[in-house]
């Protein structure tokens, strides 16, 4: 579909406009913000956001596979779904740099219970790590 190019003008007339006031209205430290917002997504995309998906995918044994992620994508939906719903509520009522402290925060809770409570998959047989997490194989559970 080929849009006339006067309204691709405007589209980007109005974007840079938009851009213009916005950088006007945040000041000096609203580029800093943009760029560490975009840091932010670049590693999140490459670390911890890819890692729960992994994770759900083999941690539940074969039997409850499909149930466990399901479980587990609709958990990590409903707390995005949360967090996008209190993020304007927590800016209202502390400052930006508090709110994202205490995300900083979670953010390390969280990386020290990975390192300590996590097991690594990594090479490992799924039968070896039933074996660590002390679960039942379903070969065994169906002759018992």
């Amino acid at each position: 579909m080929d849009f006339p190019t006067g309204s691709l003008e405007s589209v980007r007339e109005t974007a840079n406009t938009a851009l213009q006031q916005a950088s006007r209205a945040a000041g000096p430290g609203g580029l800093m913000v943009l760029v560490c917002i975009f840091a932010f997504i670049a590693a999140h995309a490459i670390g911890q956001g890819a890692v729960i998906w992994v994770f759900i995918s083999e941690i539940f044994p074969n039997r409850h596979r499909a149930e466990g992620q399901a479980l587990g994508s609709a958990t990590h939906w409903v707390f995005a779904a949360l967090l996008t719903t209190f993020f304007p509520l927590m800016i209202a009522a502390l400052s930006p740099g508090h709110v994202f402290l205490i995300f900083c925060g979670m953010m390390v809770l969280q990386l020290v219970w990975v390192k300590t409570m996590m097991p690594e998959t990594k090479g490992v047989p799924l039968e070896e790590m039933q074996a660590k997490l002390g679960i039942q194989a379903a070969s065994e559970s169906i002759r018992t």
